[in-house]
């Protein structure tokens, strides 16, 4: 178990593979460092995780909430081909890594607010 760190980076830097297991996560910056660091994700259904690798067009690596053994196989299988993982890493950086910046949230998240009844 790792202690609580003001900065993540160099640990998701040394790792091959950033696996979340989380349970509810809305919006996962974990997997969002992990992309725009250009690694590899394997995370389990919560939130909104499927939708982001989905629409990265990598909804492979995302496992049933509980399916430990299906993700230790799709993390297995990233371990055991180099190749493949740095691609997905890659696609991931050039994805997840410029699509979810604040330039490009903020305005939508800003309309969604907005568009409630009564907020101005």
């Amino acid at each position: 178990m790792l202690e609580t760190t003001d900065d993540a980076r160099a640990w998701i830097a040394a790792a091959d593979v950033v696996v979340s297991t989380a349970r509810e996560d809305p919006y996962p910056l974990v997997v969002l460092e992990a992309a725009s660091s250009g690694r590899a994700v394997v995370a389990m259904d919560s939130g909104g995780v499927r939708s982001m690798l989905e629409r990265a067009g990598h909804g492979d690596l995302v496992v049933a909430q509980g399916d430990v053994l299906g993700m230790a196989d799709i993390v297995g299988g990233l371990i055991d081909d180099p190749d493949r993982r740095a691609g997905v890493g890659g696609h991931l950086a050039e994805t997840l890594g410029s699509s979810h910046l604040p330039d490009e949230v903020a305005p939508l998240w800003w309309s969604a607010i907005t568009d409630l009844e009564g907020v101005t």
